[in-house]
């Protein structure tokens, strides 16, 4: 739920880059919203926070539109070096609940359970490139283009989402009724399946198979970093799907030096020691 104002926070930030903090390494105060911060989130390139009056404020690298501000000349997104409002919502009286970035792209889920995502929506502005490049990327909209302005999900319209994460070309939403959808690039197994694209939302079929043969078994939380997620389960399990290279999943390493180490089929993450283990939360990076 949005907080009301008075009972939000204040952020800090700090960065080698210059485009979060001019002067490198310091830790500064986000000017203008003392105890007003709801939420936050960083990417690679730029931030955004929601207030707690339900405000979606953005910064940084605007490459691709990923900002969601109104552009004079689309062929000349700016990057911005403050929060900025992003006025759609405040125009449509919409209320952001909860923002996840992607590298080049933004995901907000409002109050009443609607997706909207922006920013970079195809691979390659070269042309015919489409030809040779998957042409699914992270906004689950049909058609694949940048978009500068938010736009709701319309595969997602009457499933309301209570969760989101992404990584770098895919998403992933649990609905209120505990279904995962996953959307994007399908590279190393990210969407928990084969290697397949999805332009739009699919049902997740590994985990409306487990949950149909548990039904004690719940959807805890999801979340997703770079090219692979994790789900937590109601039993305290973890599992894990998508490109395990550097070993981030905990399930040793099962390929080969050269070859991909792809998990497209959600895995449980085996933990050393008390086997009655249960695990309460997670955090990918």
């Amino acid at each position: 739920t949005v907080l009301k104002r008075g009972f939000g926070y204040t952020g800090y930030t700090w960065s080698a880059a210059s485009i979060f903090n001019r002067d490198k390494r310091t830790i500064k105060k986000i000017e203008g919203f003392e105890n007003r911060i709801a939420k936050m989130s960083l990417s690679n390139n730029h931030g955004a926070l929601i207030t707690d009056d339900g405000e979606l404020y953005t910064w940084g690298d605007n490459s691709y539109g990923q900002l969601g501000h109104k552009l004079e000349d689309e062929s000349k997104p700016k990057s911005v070096a403050s929060p900025t409002l992003v006025s759609y919502f405040n125009e449509h009286n919409v209320k952001p609940k909860d923002v996840v970035l992607g590298p080049n792209h933004t995901i907000v889920l409002d109050d009443k359970g609607r997706v909207f995502t922006w920013g970079r929506g195809i691979q390659s502005n070269i042309r015919g490139s489409s030809l040779l490049l998957a042409s699914a990327m992270a906004l689950g909209h049909p058609k694949s283009k940048n978009i500068s302005t938010p736009k709701p999900i319309v595969k997602l319209k009457n499933t309301p989402i209570e969760q989101v994460a992404t990584g770098i070309y895919f998403a992933i939403a649990l609905d209120k009724q505990g279904e995962l959808y996953v959307w994007g690039r399908g590279e190393f197994g990210v969407l928990g399946f084969e290697n397949k694209e999805e332009k739009e939302p699919v049902v997740n079929t590994f985990f409306s198979d487990l949950l149909k043969n548990n039904p004690e078994l719940k959807i805890v939380k999801v979340d997703s970093c770079s090219d692979f997620s994790s789900v937590l389960l109601s039993d305290g399990s973890l599992m894990s799907f998508g490109n395990n290279d550097q070993g981030n999943m905990g399930l040793g390493v099962t390929q080969a030096v050269d070859v991909c180490d792809a998990i497209q089929i959600p895995q449980v993450m085996r933990f050393e020691g008390d086997k009655s283990l249960k695990i309460v939360d997670m955090d990918l990076g």
